[in-house]
Order: C-alpha cells, then structure tokens, then sequence
C-alpha cells in the first residue's frame, strides 16, 4: 500500500512539537511542546480546535487511553498529568526527577514513566464517586542517564530505552508484578546502541524492538521514509512520487505518530507543517525504473517464480526479479538483452517460460533465452 497526503496543514504554533497522540474516534490529533499548553486538531482538515494550559514545564509525551477516554502527559515539571479530551486535569502525580518518556500497557492496565536513572509504574484507578487517581506500584533504576523512550507491546512486555544506550525488557511475574525480565537466568538488560536511543517502536507482526540511535537519522524531505524490518532495506525508492508543495521540500519529519485501526500516519516537520497520511490499497504499490524512452511491452513469465519482462521504445529488452517473499511489491533489475534497431513493439513468452520472442519497427522478430 502506498502513502497519500491527506491533510497538509502549517501548525499555528511556534514552539517545537515534542508529543504527538491521535485520538482517532475522535478524529483528533493532540500536540505538546516547550511550553505549557497541549494543542488539539482535527485530522479531517488539519485546523486546531482547542488549546488548554497543562503543565509548567516542556512536555516530553501524550498518550491517548482509548479505553477510558483520558489524555495522559509527562513533563520535565516533574509530573504526569490526565486530562479529559475538553482539557480537565482528572489526575496528577508527582516524581523526584524530569519525567522524558511515558507508554501506557493495555494488557497490564499500567501506565509506565521514565526519567533520570529511574522509571516508575503507575496505576490509573477510578473510585466509586468517580475520582481518578495515579498511585505508583513499582520502582526501577536499571539505567545509568535518562530513559529516553519506553515500548508497550501487545503482549504485555515492555522496553526501556535509554540514552546510556542500554535496552531493558520488562514483563508482569506469577503475582502479577512488573519485574525486569530473565532469560536462562540472565538479566533481559544490554547495551545495544554505542550512544544514546532516540527513538524505538514495535512491530508486532515480526515481534521485533526496532530502535535508533543519536548519530543515524532520516532526513532531507518531508515524506516519510520506508524500511522493510525484517531485511533493513530502504523501500523509499521504489514507492511512487508523492506532489507536495514547492514550500515544503526543505522540511523533514521530527515526529511521527501513526494508527493501525485506521491506516493513517501523521507527522510534523521541523518547520512546523503537519501532514496526515492515508494507506491507499487501490494506489501504485511500487514503481520499477530503467528504460530511457517510453515503455510499449509488459509481459509475465509463468511459473511460481515469474519474471516481467519489459521493453519499449530505447530499444532494449529488460528483465525484472520476481517479488521476494520478505517483500512481494518489488521487482529489482535482473538483465537488459540488446539486439534491435529500433522500438520494441511487441512480444510473447512459450508456455514453459523459457523463452521470449520480441517483434521491433526494425522489422526484425528475435527470440531470447530466458
């Protein structure tokens, strides 16, 4: 599927964007940056609807609880704060250190929250006159700076990230206790990044931690680049041109935030512009480049393995790979067979696939082993 803008809108804000939430029953997106207020917009045509004063410090994240309707933000004022969607403080909480990361675990119904050395696990509970509260339940100090990032996954793990470039793993034991996982009695603790872990994210489908470091960044243009996890490949080439205005080709994103319900994906560019995605299943999944002049023959090979065999009017007779099962939408350059004078206009391939015979304006028919 292929990435299409939707909205393109300039933020009305001046300060950086360091939080992104998308409440998407909503069809919102939330923004928190250096100063104290959260900013809401619409993601139908990008225009902000509401702003509310949060927190006396920057904001390092927002989390939507879908469950519960609650916006929840962290914040280097030392705090964690929810809010109702209107802008209502329903809780708040208190830590000895600047709070830089916070991740919310549906499946262990804890909101977790890191900052210098520690991270701490809170409980959200509602009383029965319908007060919410913020109660920690755990304690940890398994990093030696700042956790710079945390993962929640599916399953009920969880990932610290921090910038001493250590990666721990976290998971709830037979009392139903957050503890720091073991593997063959080892500690589920290492340092994997040389620097510090900037950002992190999971994919569930491969079940793979996919983390990035401070001196390795993705930049240069406002569209989103695209990486197959399982190979590291960057897929940004073969996916078609995307037309965006003129004004924004020197921007790049800072924050990306995207939805699985909805297939959507927004980001923010260091210059301020907000751009909604939308996967489009009936748009061009991928575009294969190579021929000089125009394209006037596409044929298929039989088989499970299947070519396309492409020519046209530079004269030349190309073959494609077939799709990779890591990656079925790419074709990658295989051999370019030479032989006629003019434009190729037509073809066909035998019924074993092992041959294809090419007819050109040379008046020359040719057949080629494949």
């Amino acid at each position: 599927m292929a990435l299409r803008p939707h909205t393109v809108q300039t933020l009305l804000v001046k300060e950086p964007v360091g939080a992104l939430a998308l409440a998407i029953e909503r069809r919102e997106l939330f923004t928190a940056g250096e100063t104290s207020q959260i900013h809401v917009w619409s993601l139908d045509d990008g225009r902000m609807t509401r702003s509310f004063e949060a927190h006396a410090g920057s904001m390092t994240s927002l989390t939507w609880l879908s469950h519960v309707r609650l916006l929840a933000s962290t914040s280097l004022d030392h705090s964690m704060a929810v809010w109702s969607p209107k802008g209502d403080k329903m809780a708040k909480a208190k830590f000895p250190c600047a709070v830089y990361a916070g991740c919310y675990s549906t499946k262990c119904d804890l909101f977790v929250v890191g900052g210098k050395h520690k991270m701490f696990a809170m409980k959200l509970s509602q009383s029965a006159i319908a007060e919410w509260t913020l109660k920690v339940v755990a304690t940890f100090e398994e990093h030696q700076d700042f956790v710079s990032q945390i993962v929640c996954t599916p399953v009920g793990r969880m990932f610290s990230c921090g910038f001493d470039g250590f990666i721990c793993a976290f998971e709830l034991n037979v009392e139903d206790k957050l503890v720091l996982m073991t593997v063959s009695g080892e500690r589920a603790k290492a340092r994997c990044h040389k620097s510090a872990i900037t950002c992190a994210s999971f994919n569930s489908e491969a079940n793979q931690l996919i983390t990035g470091g401070l001196w390795v960044c993705v930049q240069g243009s406002l569209i989103p680049h695209v990486f197959d996890t399982r190979t590291g490949t960057d897929l940004s080439v073969f996916l078609p041109p995307v037309n965006l205005k003129e004004m924004l080709l020197e921007d790049f994103p800072v924050k990306i935030v995207a939805s699985q319900d909805t297939k959507e994906l927004v980001t923010v560019s260091n210059h301020q512009v907000m751009v909604t995605w939308r996967f489009d299943p009936l748009s061009c999944i991928s575009v294969i480049r190579g021929h000089t002049d125009w394209v006037e023959l596409l044929l298929r090979t039989p088989g499970i393995n299947p070519e396309i065999i492409s020519a046209g009017a530079d004269s030349t007779v190309r073959r494609w790979h077939s799709p990779t099962p890591l990656y079925p939408q790419l074709y990658s350059f295989k051999d370019t067979m030479y032989g006629h004078q003019g434009s190729v206009c037509c073809g066909t391939v035998n019924e074993e696939g092992t041959m294809v015979f090419t007819g050109g304006d040379d008046s020359v028919i040719r057949g080629w082993s494949l």
